[in-house]
């Protein structure tokens, strides 16, 4: 059963009848507020990621430190993103947003205030990577189940495109700004200004007027076996659920252990560390922009296993260079790659769930897409320290290709159908 709650005074009226452009989604003016607050906040994102792991390197040295940074935010990321969605399909979403983004901001703020009194150690960073983590868990499912209530459904692939980039595209600026700024405000002011940032939205959540929510009704348990049995019997859904776990795990291990290809494969320091990140934003835009392009493509599922499949095969390659500039072009791919897979995926999910599902759906995806890489992070990290970063980056991405061509082959429909 579902109740839906009655539209906002407020909503925007929708474009006119002959705009077809990607970026007329941004005409909507509750989007365009959460949209343009969430890339401020994630320029910040951003900074303290390349910072945080720099810090841990120097730290400790280890690889496998970085691989712990993994297994902290993958513990949360695989035990409270399926409760997450029960509580966005449960509870208005902006007010989820609002609580969430308000304890992420006190998080980093203290990992800043830590910091800049020099009492930071390794664990301190564990600590507010599992806690950062177990808050992603609630927040990202009322983001994602919240889009579609803010603009219409012919807008929705402009509207998840923009969405997707506007994590990963704030790595044309965040990383640049991370290097830029840290001999200025050191890694404490790093983190401040990343705590600062989510300020940003919390102020455009105030301002949301929603156009409408369709909420679950029953118990949290029954919510939750409802949405297990909705991802599990629907095969589409759960062969792009299990796309989605594939390269999670085996292929996006690399962006956690940057600081291991940057200052043992190819000499660089923290700067030319965050020329590596900048390179995956610019892919990333172009994406973005190829998306907005053809606006709507069909032969979604192709999509996604293609973009899959060239992912892996730029991670072997990267894993396997030696050399600064060719680095920094494989990145560039792997980048362009992974924000045309994810795209694809969420919004084909996004169709297909129902709206009193969609937040228990997308918090599937969560835990495959966020919780997977973490456990992806730890192994890789793990079996490196064994037999190396590069072999055993390159030999991941390998069996990333060889699982995504078996789902190909079993689900043809997938993969050279349109999904309805």
């Amino acid at each position: 059963m579902a109740s839906r709650i009655a539209s906002a005074p407020g909503s925007p009226a929708p474009p006119a009848a002959g705009h077809r452009t990607g970026l007329g989604v941004l005409r909507y003016r509750d989007f365009r507020l959460l949209w343009t607050s969430s890339v401020v906040s994630n320029i910040g994102t951003w900074m303290h990621i390349v910072t945080q792991g720099w810090l841990m390197y120097q730290l400790t040295g280890a690889p496998l430190s970085l691989g712990l940074i993994g297994l902290t935010r993958a513990v949360p990321l695989l035990t409270f993103p399926l409760w997450g969605g029960v509580v966005a399909d449960r509870i208005p979403r902006v007010r989820i947003l609002y609580v969430t983004q308000t304890t992420a901001m006190a998080l980093a703020a203290g990992l800043a205030t830590v910091t800049v009194l020099g009492f930071v150690q390794p664990w301190h960073i564990l600590l507010f990577s599992f806690l950062n983590a177990s808050v992603s868990s609630f927040d990202n499912p009322a983001r994602q189940a919240l889009i579609p209530d803010l603009v219409p459904a012919e807008d929705l692939i402009s509207a998840n495109s923009l969405n997707s980039w506007a994590f990963t595209g704030a790595t044309l600026v965040g990383p640049a700004l991370a290097a830029g700024a840290l001999p200025f405000i050191g890694i404490g002011g790093s983190f401040y200004v990343n705590a600062a940032s989510f300020g940003a939205v919390l102020i455009a959540l105030k301002l949301l007027h929603v156009r409408g929510e369709v909420l679950a009704s029953g118990t949290g348990r029954q919510n939750l076996i409802e949405g297990l049995r909705y991802v599990r019997g629907n095969p589409a859904v759960l062969s792009l659920i299990l796309m989605t776990a594939l390269v999670s795990l085996l292929g996006r291990s690399y962006t956690q252990l940057m600081p291991v290809f940057a200052q043992d494969f190819l000499g660089l320091n923290v700067e030319g560390m965050s020329l590596l990140y900048t390179a995956a934003g610019a892919g990333t835009t172009v994406g973005l922009l190829g998306l907005i392009l053809f606006r709507n493509p069909p032969r979604k599922g192709l999509l996604a296993a293609c973009s899959g499949l060239g992912c892996a095969a730029a991670v072997v390659l990267f894993a396997l260079s030696r050399i600064v500039v060719i680095s920094v072009v494989l990145v560039f791919l792997i980048g362009f790659m992974l924000i045309v897979f994810t795209t694809a995926v969420t919004a084909l999910l996004q169709i297909l769930a129902p709206p009193h599902l969609r937040g228990r759906a997308m918090s599937v995806y969560q835990l495959s897409w966020q919780g997977l890489e973490y456990v992806g992070v730890l192994l890789v990290g793990g079996l490196a320290t064994l037999w190396g970063t590069a072999a055993v980056v390159a030999g991941a991405a390998v069996a990333l290709a060889i699982a995504l061509l078996a789902i190909i082959a079993r689900r043809s429909d997938l993969a050279f159908a349109e999904l309805k």
